[in-house]
């Protein structure tokens, strides 16, 4: 499979809307500032919204499951190569996250262990289906919740690929599953099942079943794509005397779904959440990008940054941390917090690009070439048993 760019650039975008919700996160929630300082309202509500890079991620990553599964479809394991594969995609960087976040601050700091329960459940990765494990993995790794998600999806995902063959079937599975989401959401959500409702609520909103729908608009994008690829449209055919038509349009449709990331987090509906509402808008974004990959986006800084982006959803919660320190010891922290919010993401930024590259050459690729030489190694075991 030809590395796709604007996939890498989707990730990227992906990460740096995490980053900034997060940091301003910071300010509004957590109060780094001050209890009484805050963003103002309609900025916070569009920062905040970068968390719905984490559903961007969720689509990007149906997206290539499809494109190399279906590649990969006559090896002799495939089914075991893949798990192969997304367990050390996923594993050594996650395990040496709860190892620096976790294990570390136990023995230099003298902090508590969590429970066996949180550390077990969030190490198999299996704490997406507890109310009480779910959140607090996030204190074990950060963003463990959505890891959790990945991964359960990445279980279901050989099965759901054999039976899901076509355009059609993808955007009848995804509104199935989006309308079965939704029942069992408003059940649970009445008849809440254990006292903290607070708890429940984030726990309900972010599981597995919330999120499926989401993965499948990842499939009806690979169908999309697909196509489009079998059609051999190409937009750069200047003799077409329809090309300027066509290349406006696909303009017009990627600058709306632009000005869309901006009015969405002001769209509030009881029945669709915002969440798919958000992987509506990420599939048109897809598409254009796939058809015209502009070079407003499709750029060597957000597929560089995409390209590290796993690495990055990890390590920039403690580099935002240490960013703030940072600016509390130049005495930036009596900035305002719109000025500070913007300096707090640069500074972030460009620390989480160091770290991440440098865990991404040192623990991502070696994980996933260690995933590979035990593919090899088990294929020769097999060959020698037949012999």
């Amino acid at each position: 499979m030809n590395k796709l760019l604007f996939i890498d650039a989707l990730r990227g975008m992906a990460i740096l809307g995490v980053l900034i919700n997060h940091a301003a996160r910071n300010i509004e929630v957590w109060g780094i500032l001050g209890k009484n300082v805050h963003l103002t309202p309609w900025v916070y509500q569009i920062m905040a919204q970068g968390s719905r890079g984490v559903q961007l991620f969720f689509v990007a990553s149906a997206f290539t499951l499809c494109l190399s599964y279906e590649r990969r479809k006559n090896e002799k394991n495939p089914l075991l190569n893949f798990f192969i594969r997304r367990f050390f995609r996923i594993a050594p960087l996650f395990y040496c996250g709860f190892l620096f976040y976790t294990i570390r601050p136990v023995l230099l700091e003298n902090k508590e262990l969590p429970s066996f329960g949180h550390i077990f459940s969030t190490l198999t990765f299996t704490n997406g289906w507890n109310p009480y494990w779910f959140n607090a993995a996030n204190a074990i790794v950060p963003g463990g919740w959505s890891i959790a998600v990945e991964m359960t999806f990445y279980l279901l995902f050989p099965f759901l690929f054999s039976r899901i063959r076509s355009l059609n079937q993808a955007i009848y599975v995804t509104a199935g599953s989006l309308l079965i989401s939704r029942v069992i959401f408003f059940v649970l959500d009445s008849y809440f099942q254990i006292n903290d409702k607070n708890l429940w609520n984030i726990f309900i909103s972010g599981w597995f079943p919330n999120q499926l729908p989401i993965f499948f608009i990842g499939f009806i994008f690979y169908f999309i794509f697909s196509n489009f690829r079998s059609t051999s449209i190409d937009l750069d055919r200047k003799y077409l005397s329809e090309f300027i038509t066509k290349k406006s349009f696909i303009k017009l449709l990627l600058a709306v779904s632009i000005v869309l990331l901006v009015i969405l987090p002001f769209f509030h509906h009881k029945l669709i959440p915002i969440s798919f509402v958000f992987g509506l808008d990420f599939l048109l974004l897809a598409t254009c990008l796939a058809i015209y990959p502009s070079r407003l986006l499709v750029n060597r800084f957000f597929c560089f940054l995409g390209t590290i982006s796993f690495s990055g959803y990890i390590t920039h919660f403690y580099v935002l941390n240490l960013a703030h320190r940072a600016l509390h010891r130049l005495h930036l922290n009596y900035l305002p917090p719109e000025l500070y919010l913007i300096v707090l993401i640069g500074i972030a930024l460009a620390g989480t690009i160091v770290i991440s590259y440098f865990c991404y050459k040192f623990i991502e690729i070696p994980g996933q070439t260690l995933g590979r030489k035990l593919i090899v190694a088990l294929e020769a075991r097999k060959l020698w048993f037949l012999k």
